[in-house]
């Protein structure tokens, strides 16, 4: 091999490039044909880049977030008073007002709830005594499962920034199509992040439909069980 060329190869910047693409080549490939990409999956590797590629995704979506926040500015945005007004006539409960501080918690909280998650449905696979029990890879199939519920709520983000709701220039109708069309768009986001999950833990774990599903939607079903007695017990207090 020439030398220029093995200099080159040994570089620590073009290593980080090679890692980094194929990180986001790994995140793509999942979400666009999990079964083919778990068939041919490699534990360590494929681990690796998923925690660089979700970090990376991560941060630039609050980064962007928090960017189209500042460059909207509060002037044609709700005011509160607008927000409590629309919330109180369509009987729902007031949403947070948008923020660049709110967005840099962006990856913060999803960190935490992927880490969650995957230490869940971790405990699921042992709890069904399955064959194949590894922390790495349940993490792994958590991480890249949920790549494109983060660019849709990213795509959201900006579009909200973008086309704010200036009442009184908007119905109350208006304002009801724009949430129900964002639940929708959030709902079958969340259906193609079981897809991809339910997939990898088929293909890597071996399980069968029903405990693939159970194992995906496990975390769900216990953090709304959790709040659901949290908030009975206030009720009771």
């Amino acid at each position: 091999m020439p030398v220029f060329l093995l200099v080159f190869s040994r570089d620590p910047a073009h290593s980080s490039m090679l890692m980094f693409l194929s990180s986001l080549k790994d995140q793509l490939s999942a979400a666009l044909g999990p079964r083919s990409f778990f068939q041919g999956y490699d534990s360590e590797q494929s681990s690796r880049r998923a925690a660089l590629s979700v970090t990376v995704l991560l941060i630039t979506v609050a980064l962007l977030l928090t960017i189209a926040a500042m460059l909207s500015g509060p002037e044609i945005g709700l005011s509160n008073e607008e927000r409590e007004l629309i919330a109180g006539e369509l009987q729902v409960p007031m949403t947070p007002e948008p923020s660049a501080s709110n967005n840099l918690l962006f990856a913060v909280n999803w960190a935490f709830l992927l880490v969650l998650f995957g230490l869940i449905r971790h405990g699921i696979t042992r709890l069904l005594g399955e064959g194949h029990r590894s922390l790495r890879d349940a993490m792994t199939i958590t991480v890249l499962s949920v790549g494109p519920m983060i660019v849709g709520i990213l795509c959201i983000g900006l579009f909200s920034y973008a086309f704010p709701l200036d009442v009184p220039h908007h119905s109350q109708g208006a304002f009801a199509a724009r949430i129900i069309a964002i639940l929708a768009t959030l709902f079958a986001l969340w259906l193609w992040e079981g897809a991809i999950c339910w997939t990898g833990f088929r293909i890597l774990y071996d399980q069968n439909n029903g405990r693939a599903v159970l194992t995906w939607i496990a975390p769900y079903l216990l953090v709304f069980g959790v709040l659901t007695a949290i908030f009975l017990f206030l009720l009771t207090v």
